[in-house]
């Protein structure tokens, strides 16, 4: 009997370790296989990591800087002077406060200055101390003031003085003055013939020390009457 087998089979052994070679050939590409797709996905071009060239254009134009406002646009500063409406109204601070004169509204010229009452100027030409000599009841002889007003009729026909009047008021306290009607100086003014001047005299007593005085002149109780305020005596 021969140890040489049939040249038509192999032997077990070989065929065992033949399949064990080829599973263990299988296993290694399994292992292999995923190991070499992490080493691609590492291997992956860095290209996205390097900024694309819109990302790193130059911009095309560059914003204008803020215009500054302008003084209209930030309204009115706190530090602005406000003008008091107050400032130029109301009687001036030399004033001596004289009594209602009735319905018609008084007319205030400076006391250098004439007042124009229908066709009538009425000017005072002087405020001067005196010493009065008044003899009737009531009446003393002593300091007084003097008013000399003047009268220009510009209308056409003859202007009638009789119910003219004048009053003198002193003072912070506006005391009204006293006339001296006896005194012989005192001279009221007569009737101004169309286009003529009439002037009067007119005393009173002193009634303080204060330098301040307001003279109103009423040509008649229909007219306005005419205040000169804050005179002086001359």
């Amino acid at each position: 009997m021969t140890d040489d087998m049939p040249s038509g089979r192999r032997p077990l052994p070989y065929i065992i370790g033949g399949a064990a070679i080829v599973v263990a050939l299988l296993a290694a590409l399994a292992i292999a296989g995923p190991w070499r797709g992490d080493d691609q996905a590492e291997a992956t071009p860095t290209g996205s990591l390097t900024p694309s060239s819109s990302a790193s254009a130059t911009p095309t134009s560059t914003p204008s800087p803020t215009a500054s406002p302008t003084p209209s646009d930030e309204g009115p500063t706190s530090d602005a002077p406000t003008p008091s409406p107050s400032a130029t109204s109301g009687p001036p601070a030399s004033a001596v406060p004289v009594p209602p004169l009735g319905d018609k509204k008084p007319i205030t010229p400076a006391p250098s200055q004439s007042a124009s009452v229908g066709g009538v100027h009425v000017r005072l030409v002087a405020l001067r101390a005196v010493t009065t000599a008044g003899t009737g009841v009531g009446e003393i002889a002593g300091p007084g003031v003097e008013a000399v007003v003047e009268v220009q009729n510009d209308r056409d026909t003859t202007l009638d003085l009789s119910e003219m009047s004048v009053a003198v008021y002193q003072g912070a306290d506006g005391i009204p003055l006293s006339t001296v009607t006896s005194d012989p100086a005192n001279a009221p003014a007569g009737d101004a013939a169309a286009g003529k001047t009439s002037r009067g005299t007119y005393r009173f007593a002193a009634g303080g020390k204060e330098n301040r005085y307001a003279v109103v002149v009423a040509l008649s109780t229909k007219t306005a009457p005419v205040v000169f305020q804050g005179v002086t005596l001359s």
